[in-house]
């Protein structure tokens, strides 16, 4: 089952929230990237095509973009949280 309105805004303040947070440690990380938090069709985020909350720690994340291989970075995110990479 696909958000209701009211779970579509929850989501898109948490995915916002956190892609803001993302972004503060990609600029630590001296890296271009930015806005990769990405929402599927449950709300469910992701980054880089791993599954994220705002409970990650930015340690997690920072491991999360990390260990992402290059190929990956400009991928997207399917209807149902799958990872293409373009």
């Amino acid at each position: 089952m696909s958000l209701d309105a009211r779970a579509f805004n929850i989501a898109c303040k948490e995915n916002a929230n956190l892609n803001e947070r993302t972004n503060k440690l990609f600029k630590q990380l001296g890296l271009p990237l930015k806005d990769k938090v990405q929402m599927d069709h449950y709300g469910r985020l992701y980054l880089f095509g791993v599954a994220v909350n705002k409970k990650n720690t930015n340690d997690e994340i920072i491991r999360i973009i990390q260990s992402t291989p290059e190929k990956s970075l400009g991928g997207q995110i399917g209807f149902y949280g799958e990872w293409y990479e373009h």
